[in-house]
């Protein structure tokens, strides 16, 4: 049997080849694209843990972005934000695993906070929209940015979450325990990834690429991503609760699934009882 460092050294190095391979699958558009990149780094954190499946998954993409010839501040920007957003969801994970039943009051805690964050962001915006973009075309480049940050991208950001929150309250029921956890974990880093796709790709752009004279510049070209970012995130969540709970199985019977974050011991049984509930209802009723 192999020892656990070893083990863990194979599986993160196949995580890196997997997010690289990852990011060659996808659809380019005019600024960023779709790809499967976050999909895997997010599973890698699952299965690793969230530092060495974020870690695993951002060297993947950002190799795979210098490959693609996108550049310094690219690679960079790509290296820290993947990492982040996989050591969310992977820290998540494994947090609210061993939390029992707990996790689906955190959802619903969750999506009221994001509710009265859009309806307030949302209520600022209207009552200070009067005239601003005639006022800030007049007076230059920074006020244009303002108004796109308190208008437009910090009310869509919070909304965008709000309906990632509510797709896992409606799915709650229907999903297993360890599939319904992934979701709302996966959340987490997407909400992460969403944010810094735009205000740290900002600053990272600015410092790093000469193409950018002004902040400014920086922020309208990271906003122009945003399609792309949004696209990739709703197929990375519609994938996660797919295909966690076969991973799970497939690991949870090897000899060095003690080894890994998404079989821990401690969440074996509870996972376990859960989905065989489950498998009962649905048979009684068939039976019925």
């Amino acid at each position: 049997m192999l020892n656990k460092k070893l083990y863990l050294a194979i599986m993160t190095a196949l995580f890196v080849a997997m997010s690289f391979a990852g990011v060659y699958i996808r659809i380019p558009l005019p600024v960023g694209m779709i790809h499967l990149g976050n999909f895997i780094c997010i599973i890698g954190s699952f299965i690793l843990g969230g530092p060495l499946g974020g870690l695993a998954g951002s060297i993947g993409m950002m190799m795979a972005d210098i490959s693609l010839g996108y550049g310094v501040a690219s690679a960079i920007r790509t290296l820290i934000l993947k990492f982040f957003m996989g050591l969310f969801s992977g820290l998540a994970f494994k947090k609210l695993i061993n939390k029992g039943d707990k996790y689906k009051k955190i959802n619903y805690y969750l999506f009221s906070f994001l509710l009265i964050a859009f309806i307030i962001t949302l209520v600022i915006s209207i009552l200070s929209y009067q005239n601003v973009f005639v006022i800030s075309y007049i007076k230059g480049e920074k006020e244009v940015v303002k108004t796109l940050v308190f208008h437009w991208i910090i009310p869509l950001m919070v909304g965008v979450t709000l309906v990632f929150s509510l797709v896992n309250i409606i799915f709650n029921k229907k999903l297993d325990k360890i599939s319904s956890i992934a979701l709302l974990s996966a959340s987490i880093g997407i909400a992460f990834n969403i944010f810094g796709e735009v205000f740290i790709k900002t600053l990272i752009y600015y410092w790093l690429n000469a193409s950018y004279q002004s902040i400014e510049a920086s922020f309208m070209y990271s906003v122009s991503g945003l399609p792309s970012t949004l696209i990739t995130s709703v197929i990375t969540t519609i994938l996660v609760p797919l295909i966690v709970y076969p991973i799970f199985k497939a690991l949870r019977h090897t000899n060095q699934a003690k080894y890994l974050n998404i079989c821990d011991e401690t969440n074996l049984s509870d996972v376990s009882n859960d989905n065989a509930n489950q498998y009962e209802e649905l048979n009684d009723k068939e039976n019925d």
